[in-house]
């Protein structure tokens, strides 16, 4: 595995970014897709730009999350906004680490911040797949295979309580699932970077930037 990532020593667990880029299987990290080595370093930045920047119950909640025994898929492109894909089999979020969201009001959100309202969608999916046997996941991810058939339905209950809030309406964020990310983990974090803002809706404009931590301004949407 490392011949693949040779800019980097191998004394470097994880790119230097532990939070994120955990070896789960010790195969491979989770960062999917195109691993050029500048993809690697746009998600190094993002992620220690919230672990520099947020409280510390919220760094905790990352930390958590890297040492769960469920894993998360981040395919990183530049040709796309954030989006991400659930299931039992699959916890997956595709990334564009220069693009960030202007506001009507002037106010805008970096790739980072981004990324990390992604990520939060999956903090339910992970607290409760964090319940279940580590054996019982290992074993899927592994083989693909479930032998107990109620830990199956465990897994399809959680896929399905999480679909209920992204299946229900809401007029301003459109899904009751967008409103807990962005009025809960998102605002906190904005609220904490200086340079980032909240938000009171699911808008926003796609707007190119440099960097995945630069928040775009009004004259860069011109």
């Amino acid at each position: 595995m490392w011949e693949q990532y040779s800019a980097w020593s191998p004394y470097q667990y994880s790119l230097n970014n532990p939070v994120s880029l955990a070896d789960l299987n010790g195969k491979e990290f989770r960062l999917i897709g195109n691993n050029s080595e500048q993809n690697q370093i746009y998600f190094n930045k993002a992620m220690n730009y919230f672990i520099d920047n947020l409280p510390s119950n919220a760094s905790a909640k990352l930390i958590s999350m890297r040492d769960s025994h469920i894993r998360l898929d981040i395919n990183i492109r530049n040709d796309h906004v954030d989006k991400l894909r659930l299931s039992r089999t699959n916890q997956y979020i595709e990334w564009a680490p220069l693009t960030g969201l202007l506001f009507d009001d002037g106010g805008g959100q970096s790739p980072a911040m981004g990324l990390y309202h992604e990520i939060m969608h999956f903090e339910p999916i992970f607290d409760a797949f964090e319940k279940l046997p580590q054996s019982t996941m290992e074993n899927w991810y592994e083989n693909g295979i479930i032998d107990d058939l109620n830990m199956k339905e465990q897994m399809d209950q959680i896929i399905m309580d999480w679909f209920k809030l992204y299946n229900k309406p809401n007029e301003d964020y459109d899904n009751d699932e967008e409103k807990r990310v962005i009025s809960g983990s998102e605002k906190a974090a904005a609220d904490n970077i200086e340079s980032e803002s909240s938000r009171n809706d699911h808008n926003g404009t796609p707007t190119k930037v440099s960097s995945p931590t630069e928040v775009p301004t009004a004259n860069e949407n011109q």
